[in-house]
């Protein structure tokens, strides 16, 4: 369709899956993850290293994709983790596609958002930490998905961001990717959320070859958008 195909052009991506709109979150996430699979069985094919960030949405698009062996693959998660369990945790989500790919998993093995800017920067000094993101600049496939400011996006409900929405919200935040608070534009709000999250600053996704956004839903219409704006992704799966 000659407009699907200018907008695309627009946001330099190189292909686009859109799936109807579901009547609930769940149903939703069922069809966008069906679209992901399809897509991540070409993309994945002579992947050497794969990195993935969390989310139900990621959790739902990893369940659609076919099991193989890729022993020679690396799957590296893009952010730290929650302390508690959850299938949209960061160690979850890459632990399940590194067993639906038969291949090695790396962890980010620190909290997604440390107390302070400096605890931070200690954190990131550790080799661990500092080797696991090194690798995910290396991947050849990111997989992300992004989310709003309300409930319905998991990291929003960790107390730490809670207490500070209104605070993001007044600076222009409308949503996150990778736990990194964005404006309307896609840049970083100046907060010191963003100068504590353990992840890779979505800036760096614009250097890995292949880029996907799986994310749907009228509620993060605004969101996606601005990470097209910034031009983070160079692949999409929406509503």
């Amino acid at each position: 369709e000659p407009r699907g195909i200018a907008r695309a052009q627009r946001f330099g991506l190189q292909a686009v899956a859109v799936v109807p709109t579901a009547e609930d979150d769940e149903e939703q996430r069922r069809m966008l993850g069906d679209a992901a699979g399809a897509l991540l069985d070409d993309l994945i094919a002579d992947a050497k290293c794969v990195t993935i960030g969390w989310g139900r949405t990621l959790s739902a698009s990893i369940k659609r994709m076919r099991e193989r062996r890729m022993p020679n693959c690396a799957v590296v998660s893009l952010m730290g983790g929650l302390t508690r369990g959850s299938e949209t945790n960061t160690f979850e989500v890459s632990t399940e596609l590194a067993k639906t790919l038969g291949a090695e998993c790396y962890y980010l093995t620190a909290p997604v958002y440390s107390p302070s800017p400096q605890s931070r920067d200690i954190l990131l000094t550790h080799s661990g930490v500092n080797e696991v993101m090194a690798r995910a600049r290396t991947a050849d496939l990111a997989i992300v998905s992004c989310g709003d400011l309300t409930p319905r996006t998991k990291l929003t409900t960790i107390r730490s961001v809670q207490q500070r929405l209104p605070e993001l919200s007044k600076i222009g935040a409308i949503g996150e990717i990778l736990g990194t608070f964005i404006d309307a534009r896609g840049e970083p709000v100046a907060h010191d959320l963003n100068q504590s999250v353990i992840a890779l600053p979505p800036a760096d996704l614009r250097s890995i070859p292949r880029a996907l956004l799986i994310s749907g839903g009228l509620h993060k219409a605004e969101v996606i958008s601005a990470v097209l704006a910034a031009r983070y992704v160079n692949y999409l799966v929406t509503d």
